[in-house]
């Protein structure tokens, strides 16, 4: 009954920020988002441990288009190989959560995937640590090469924001950039210094966050906090709660207190205290991992006394006479009666307002109860109507008393009804009852119908028809009859009616005199040529009955026969019929004495014409047969009533088989050749093969045999086998070094001829040649043999190398007594040297990239004391691979 200011206050800040969320959704709707950068990564080489994570749209992308414009330092491609694979199971190995890192199958990051950019192949796996991952990230690597870092630690001078931008070349404008500000980035304890582990965050709008948690990667680490500082409240006061989620945290949940939460699955919400909420509780946040672990947070809440909220409750508001009404105070708080009693409950023995007041630590409220005398019963009952026609309603009215229950058990003043009975009401108030009833009664309508002895309703001549009425009480027919039953004789239209008190209800019917039947049967054709339709058509008559038991005024026949119809009305019927007759029309074919229908020289066809009764040829024969001698196309004809058709067949020239076989007659080195016949329309060669070809593997006389319908013929080819072998041997031995003379001992067979290769750029026609090699490298050596038909080759590779070697010191002494001076690196096949010199702080000393440099010991040309440092070496071989050497070396003066 009462809400102070304070709670007033909170609903309307309640109600400005329940819209309001830091939930982000799962995947963005852009194609990629930048989610953070570790500036400055924990190892040395700082520059090939920064890490960029970022996530991937609504659709799959290929590592393989990536580009990167680093704030500073060149993009240098992406490289996935055996080291990659080695690292990412390392780093798998030490993981304690249920995390896992992949490297994408064919470079592909599939939609939604999170990701980590390394920003080298050479990373120290040990430095920022993946133990605490809890999620599934693609991890893919710059290829190695840069040592120098690609992003800007903390600092004030210089540039202060530094731009990340990365790009993906399909799809089109697929792109993201962030920035950050260098003299934002933190310490682990927040302050404004250079120190490892400084990390960007960034939000999908590119706003910007600073944190430092150490050597540490920038995933997310599963989080869940409130945010509100612990409220002092009273019970039923709603506060307001808000909290962050990090580190895939799937789902959250508020509990805790005997209130509600309006938004209890989201990270703000608002809690509204029960008044039950007496003591002190907490309130909990539950955030579950994509792992299912479980990470809590919880809050204090500190009640300051009892809440003043107050109700009174009682059973009635309407005093009966003699009676009282008990009144009862709920809430807590204490409480004082306008009787001035301090009693939880009072009796009211009298009409009147009363009123309770509770006061508290948390302020005070009132509630008013107004009680009065109940109203004495005069029940009064009237219907609209006592008799109601069937179908109309009868309304019942109540008076006299503030409530009344009907004899069905609803309440209100009025009630409807619509059939015959008695009807009562039930008035009363708390303290009175009385009760009245009424009588109603429900009189039916005439409705009445006549039915007829005769479905048709049509009089015959000398026949009668008994007309029946029924629905009424009374009948009045207008022959002036009064019975139920008219007997009719003539025709005409007949009318009853009955009478109620509810009105009359009159019906009517026709009688008609039939007519005669005067049937007539006609036919479209009673000749009709097989496949087409003779059209039956009835007339003179209301209704026809066919020969196949249909109806209707036609009927469509196609086959020879006598066809009737009935036609008929409800006094007369008559019949008729036709009869059709179908011509079938000649269906003519011409057979051939011979099956091919080819006419050899010197032979003669006999055609026969067949189907018809009669034939005309275009040799103007008229016999069913004739004799052909000469080849061309023969026409036969038949004719009757339903038309005239015509068949031909043509007779061609036959000629006889001419065999012939071509292809190869040469087998070179075992392989087989195909000969081909032609000149006829079958074969059958001398080894069996019955098809136009045939495979020959071996020197011989092959013979092919064509046939066709007018005769055969033979042909015949010789086959020979020229099949040469080429091979050598050499005195040549691996890893040899030049120059070199090398022996070739030819081993070929069935040659005459040879050409060598030796793949220097040299050739020669000996055949046991000496070669000399100037020049270590790789040779294929072709030897290729012939003897005028066949030729083959045999090839072999020769290598001729100095092994890759490489000497670097431990130890030296810049004492200048020139022995051992300098630290330099030697060795065999280098194309290359990249060489950086450390100490043991990670502090670069010197550094060169020619193959004669060296390290005279000096740093800022002062000669650095006796210790150890560390180097990074990078050897470029001659064959363009390159390799990494790192250790430590030993200064001595």
């Amino acid at each position: 009954m009462f809400i102070d200011a304070k709670t007033s206050l909170l609903v309307l800040v309640l109600f400005i920020l329940t819209p309001l969320t830091t939930i982000q959704a799962q995947t963005p709707s852009t194609c990629f988002e930048i989610e953070s950068i570790l500036v400055d990564a924990c190892g040395t080489i700082e520059g090939e441990n920064e890490m960029v994570r970022f996530i991937v749209g609504p659709t799959a992308l290929n590592s393989n288009n990536l580009s990167v414009n680093w704030p500073s330092n060149s993009f240098l491609g992406i490289c996935q190989n055996g080291t990659t694979a080695t690292k990412v199971a390392t780093l798998n190995n030490g993981i304690q959560g249920c995390g896992l890192l992949k490297e994408p199958s064919g470079g592909i990051l599939p939609a939604g995937s999170k990701v980590i950019l390394i920003s080298s192949t050479s990373f120290n796996v040990a430095a920022n640590s993946f133990n605490d991952l809890n999620d599934t990230l693609y991890v893919i690597f710059q290829c190695s090469g840069n040592t120098q870092g690609h992003f800007a630690n903390y600092s004030t001078s210089g540039t202060l924001t530094k731009t990340l931008s990365m790009s993906f070349s399909s799809p089109s404008g697929c792109s993201d950039n962030v920035t950050y500000n260098k003299t934002l980035l933190i310490d682990q304890s927040g302050g404004s210094t250079d120190e490892d582990g400084a990390t960007v965050n960034f939000l999908w709008n590119g706003a910007a966050t600073y944190s430092n948690i150490g050597c540490t990667a920038p995933i997310n680490i599963a989080e869940v906090d409130i945010t509100t500082s612990s409220p002092t409240i009273c019970s039923g006061e709603i506060i307001n709660l808000t909290s962050t989620s990090t580190g895939g945290i799937t789902s959250l949940i508020w509990s805790g207190g005997t209130g509600t939460f309006s938004s209890p699955n989201s990270n703000i919400t608002s809690y509204t205290s029960s008044p039950t909420d007496v003591s002190n509780f907490y309130i909990y946040l539950q955030g579950s991992t994509t792992c299912g672990e479980i990470i809590k947070d919880s809050l204090l809440i500190q009640i300051s006394g009892n809440n003043s909220s107050v109700d009174i409750t009682t059973s009635t508001t309407e005093l009966c006479n003699g009676d009282s009404i008990l009144l009862t105070a709920t809430g807590s708080g204490n409480y004082t009666w306008s009787t001035g009693s301090n009693s939880a409950s009072i009796y009211a023995l009298n009409s009147g307002s009363y009123t309770v007041t509770s006061n508290s630590s948390c302020g005070s409220s009132a509630d008013t109860i107004i009680i009065t005398n109940a109203p004495t019963i005069n029940l009064n009952l009237i219907a609209s109507s006592t008799e109601i026609c069937n179908g109309n309603t009868a309304t019942l009215t109540a008076s006299g008393a503030p409530n009344y229950t009907w004899f069905n058990g609803t309440t209100g003043t009025t009630q409807t009804v619509n059939s015959t009975g008695n009807y009562y009401v039930i008035g009363y108030n708390n303290c009175y009852n009385d009760s009245q009833s009424v009588s109603i009664s429900v009189i039916t309508p005439p409705s009445i119908t006549i039915s007829s002895s005769s479905l048709s309703n049509t009089l015959c001549s000398g026949e009668t028809i008994i007309l029946m009425a029924s629905g009424g009480d009374n009948y009045l027919w207008n022959t002036t009859d009064t019975s139920t039953s008219l007997l009719v004789t003539n025709a005409g239209t007949y009318t009853v009616t009955s009478t109620s008190i509810c009105g009359n209800s009159t019906d009517n019917i026709t009688i008609t005199d039939s007519p005669t039947i005067n049937l007539n049967l006609t036919a479209s054709d009673t000749l009709i040529c097989n496949g087409n339709t003779a059209i039956l058509t009835a007339s003179g008559a209301p209704n026809y009955f066919w020969f196949n038991g249909t109806t209707g005024t036609s009927q469509n026949v196609t086959t020879t026969g006598d066809y009737y119809v009935i036609g008929y009305n409800d006094c007369y019927r008559d019949s008729q019929s036709v009869s059709i007759s179908v011509i079938t029309p000649p269906s003519i074919a011409i057979s051939s004495s011979l099956s091919s229908n080819t006419l050899c020289s010197g032979e003669t066809i006999i055609l026969t014409a067949s189907g018809g009764n009669n034939y005309l040829w275009d040799t103007s024969d008229t016999t069913s047969s004739i004799a052909i001698t000469i080849a061309g196309v023969y026409t036969v004809s038949s004719s009757n009533f339903c038309g005239t058709i015509s068949e031909s067949i043509s007779i061609t020239t036959g000629v006889f088989p001419i065999a012939l076989i071509t292809g190869d007659s040469v087998i070179c080195n075992n392989n087989g050749i195909v000969l081909t016949a032609a000149g006829g329309d079958t074969y059958l060669w001398s080894n069996g093969n019955q098809s136009n070809t045939t495979n020959i593997n071996a020197a011989q006389q092959i013979e092919v045999v064509a046939f066709n319908s007018c005769g055969s013929d033979t042909a015949y080819k010789t086959i020979y086998d020229y099949s040469l072998t080429a091979a050598f041997t050499s005195n040549y031995t691996p890893d040899s070094n030049t120059p070199i003379e090398i022996g070739f001992i030819n081993s070929s067979t069935n040659s005459l001829t040879y050409h060598w290769n030796f793949g220097d750029g040299s050739t020669d026609t000996l055949e046991d040649p000496l070669h000399t090699y100037t020049d270590n490298g790789e040779y294929t050596i072709v030897l290729t043999s012939s003897n005028g038909f066949c030729a083959d080759t045999f090839e072999t590779t020769f290598i001729f190398s100095n092994p890759n070697a490489v000497y670097i010191p431990n130890v030296f002494t810049p004492n200048n007594d020139e022995i051992n001076d300098v630290f330099s690196i030697v060795g065999e096949n280098i194309s290359k040297i990249e060489c950086q010199i450390f100490n043991r702080w990670g502090e670069k000393l010197y550094t060169w990239n020619t193959l004669d440099g060296f390290w005279d010991g000096k740093f800022k040309n002062n000669t650095v004391s006796d210790g150890t440092y560390f180097y990074i070496a990078r050897i470029v071989w001659s064959n363009n691979l390159s390799e990494i050497f790192n250790g430590h070396l030993t200064v001595l003066k």
